[in-house]
């Protein structure tokens, strides 16, 4: 199993907005799926908005795509909100709650495979889904089914937000030895998480197993479970 995440090179959209380019990235994808395996998941980054080009203008191209990979009928399709730190001050056009929530009933209307990969990561305070924490849990639990994918940062990654994760203040009444509460994030996540859907935990800026192992055991603490599957030879 793999997931396989394809990014605006240079901040150049043209998967969505060359069809030509468009039609070269499925090419490559029907002829790397056939000699390697098809991906369990495959990842695009939401187009840039940009005059002229509307939501009827994107999901024209991703049924083209939806088309294309129609064999590999097993293989999930996201679009990852937009958010890129290295964007350059571009902006998406599906990245805050109300975009999402559009992506999603027309996706629902026109019954698209396609599906979302949250993407939670941040480390300059930029990334429009923390703009309104709870807003973004209620709407987001509201269409649970739609997420497919979690993109999350590291432990100790998130510069202004550093109880992003986990809630300190409980150590002033309780003892220091026992767990801390975790923050309104992680219950947020906890109430997305709330059903028995299987999904892709995504550690973008996780750079060590030690830290990959923090993240886990606090998502553990949330309610989170993980499921593996190996082959006969693999440990």
């Amino acid at each position: 199993d793999y997931v396989l995440r394809l990014i605006n090179k240079k901040n150049v959209d043209a998967i969505w907005k060359d069809n030509d380019y468009l039609e070269t990235v499925i090419h490559n994808l029907q002829k790397s799926f056939k000699q390697y395996g098809a991906a369990s998941l495959i990842e695009f980054q939401s187009p840039f908005k940009t005059p002229g080009f509307t939501d009827e203008d994107f999901f024209n191209s991703y049924l083209k795509l939806e088309k294309g990979l129609r064999r590999f009928n097993k293989t999930k399709i996201a679009i990852i909100n937009g958010y890129m730190k290295s964007s350059k001050g571009k902006e998406f056009l599906f990245s805050n709650m109300d975009d999402l929530v559009r992506l999603r009933n027309t996706c629902k209307q026109l019954k698209l495979k396609l599906k979302l990969a949250a993407d939670f990561t941040d480390a300059n305070g930029k990334n429009p889904l923390k703009k309104n924490m709870e807003d973004t849990i209620n709407s987001l639990s509201g269409i649970r089914s739609f997420v497919v994918a979690i993109h999350l940062n590291n432990i100790d990654a998130w510069s202004g937000y550093r109880t992003i994760y986990s809630n300190d203040k409980r150590h002033e009444y309780i003892s220091t030895m026992d767990y801390p509460t975790i923050s309104i994030f992680m219950q947020g996540l906890a109430t997305i998480l709330q059903d028995n859907r299987l999904r892709y935990f995504i550690p973008d800026t996780v750079k060590s197993s030690k830290a990959l192992e923090n993240l886990v055991d606090l998502l553990y603490r949330t309610g989170c479970s993980f499921y593996k599957e190996v082959s006969a030879d693999e440990e």
